[in-house]
Parts: structure tokens; sequence; C-alpha cells
């Protein structure tokens, strides 16, 4: 049950191409993601590296910090890319940007969009 909720979650969060990855700014979702991945998975959140998605007004290193604290992953786990589109409006404080969490290989990332797709077939009664 814990492998068909991470893999709904991913059909909407998830990288559909390339390896097993999910992004979000809400810190549940990560870190349910991050405990779903320990579980069925087995890799360890050391493993999990993090990809932050910041606006140009805010600090990468500082929102690193963040994100390593809030999902309990180490900071030397992080990178940021900076929006370079112009800024048209100041950020509002309580957005610490975009955290994409890459924990697996295309095994995984195949399998779980293989079972949320099969089981919104299912439900949805189509064939695709």
């Amino acid at each position: 049950m814990l492998e068909l909720a991470l893999s709904i979650l991913y059909l909407g969060e998830g990288a559909k191409r390339g390896s097993a990855s999910l992004g979000s700014s809400d810190p549940l979702i990560l870190l349910f993601t991050i405990k779903a991945v320990e579980n069925i998975y087995g890799i360890p959140k050391w493993k999990i590296k993090a990809e932050l998605h910041i606006r140009q007004d805010q600090n990468g290193i500082d929102l690193m910090k963040h994100w390593s604290n809030t999902l309990n992953i180490p900071v030397q786990n992080f990178s940021f890319v900076t929006d370079k589109r112009p800024i048209k409006s100041k950020t509002y404080e309580t957005y610490k940007g975009v955290c994409v969490l890459r924990f697996g290989g295309f095994a995984i990332q195949r399998r779980l969009v293989f079972l949320s797709r099969g089981f919104c077939n299912k439900i949805s009664n189509t064939d695709d």
C-alpha cells in the first residue's frame, strides 16, 4: 500500500523520464517521500540528493540549511539552481523554493510510473 501511495504521488510530482526524482515546495510531501523510499527500497536518507529551485531574491546557502534541517538530509547533499527570470514581485517570506529529491535510478522511476498508471487505468477502466 505504501508503494502504491508513493507511485500515485510520483505520477503527479515525479520525473517521468530519467532517474527517480520528485519535487515539491511542501515539506510534508518530501518527508513522506523520504520515509517511503527508505522503507520500500532501503535507500538511506544520506544517499538522497536534493536540488533546490529558488528565485533570484533568495539566498541559496540559507535555503540549503533550511531544507537540510527540515528533511534531515546532510547539507552537502544539496545544490541549488537560481531562476533567471526577472523578479516582478518580492518572494513571500514563507516560500522556500522547490526541493527536488533524487533517490533512485531508472528501475525505481519505471516501477513507480508503471504502478501509478496501471492503478489509474484500472480505476478509470482504460487500457492505456
